[in-house]
């Protein structure tokens, strides 16, 4: 009886330091964004550091990102993607930083599992404010 107790204690102490390291980690997105649209397009993050990678046509490129809002700029148009949200089963965890692989095809973003299908990420009307 003293061992079930002792035992739980410790299984509880873990979940609440797991839950609070968990709150405090900053997640950054990185990925491959794989542009076979057959134009140029600008991959954008919306943040306090906001960056801007050049995406040339037929081009792969490794990005980084830590944003909530992803930008797509394709020929004067902005297209814009929930980077908050992905679906969980596109996410890998590898220590506190997800991994995702992404492939940007006909003004859609998409994340991809390796050897999974694509999953379309979600469409914002407009980019969230910071």
């Amino acid at each position: 009886m003293m061992i079930n107790t002792y035992l739980n204690a410790i299984k509880l102490g873990l979940l609440v330091l797991l839950a609070g390291l968990a709150q405090g980690c900053t997640v950054y997105w990185s990925g491959m964004v794989d542009n076979q649209s057959g134009a140029n397009i600008t991959v954008t993050g919306k943040g306090p550091d906001a960056t801007t990678w050049q995406v040339n046509a037929d081009e792969e490129v490794k990005i980084t990102w830590k944003y909530k809002c992803l930008e797509v700029a394709e020929a004067g148009t902005s297209y814009y993607f929930d980077a908050r949200n992905p679906p969980k089963e596109a996410r890998k965890m590898t220590g506190i930083t997800y991994t995702i692989y992404t492939l940007y095809r006909d003004q859609q973003m998409y994340y991809v599992m390796e050897g999974g299908n694509p999953q379309a990420l979600p469409v914002l009307d407009s980019c969230p404010a910071a």
